[in-house]
């Protein structure tokens, strides 16, 4: 099956049961303003000229734009956003969560390494954030592995499509 067909048959029949989230142009522009400044740029035009900036920005904007969908849903008090090994963790108040942030269109692929992982889904531009869900295996072990791609996921890829066990 298409990852496209994925998408239409196990995401979109649930977007209206996530919370939306819409993140304003004035917003995200002062989001690029504190990225410029916090390389010594004045304006955000005038870091774009530096090398590899559009890469750093969209990694610090990603991490800046979950943390004020976490504040604006309120979904926690102290939001933080890390990379550990590769893969990216939420932490709500001091609870680690793998954070599952994939573009509209597409089903996420899961690389499973926490317990706890949460999972956002954004359209382009970041102009809306929807929040799917929190999903709790009881420990990371291999058998609680297999049994993650086998009952979540579609077929014997690491295609996440079980939406609905999500808890919001």
């Amino acid at each position: 099956m298409k990852v496209e067909q994925l998408y239409i048959n196990n995401i979109i029949p649930l977007i209206n049961e996530f919370e939306i989230c819409e993140i304003y142009a004035y917003e995200l522009n002062k989001l690029d303003q504190e990225l410029a400044e916090s390389i010594n740029q004045k304006n955000i035009y005038t870091a774009l000229d530096l090398p590899d900036f559009k890469h750093i920005k969209e990694i610090k904007l990603e991490s800046s734009i979950v943390k004020l969908t976490c504040k604006k849903l309120n979904l926690g008090n102290q939001v933080d956003v890390e990379k550990e090994n590769g893969f990216k963790i939420l932490n709500l108040d001091g609870e680690k969560f793998q954070l599952i942030f994939f573009p509209s269109g597409i089903v996420p692929e899961i690389n499973l390494r926490l317990e706890k992982l949460i999972y956002f889904m954004y359209q382009p531009k970041f102009q809306k954030i929807y929040f799917c869900g929190i999903q709790n295996l009881k420990k990371l072990d291999k058998t609680t592995i297999d049994n993650f791609y086998l009952n979540h996921c579609y077929g014997d890829t690491k295609k996440f499509i079980d939406f609905k066990s999500l808890v919001r």
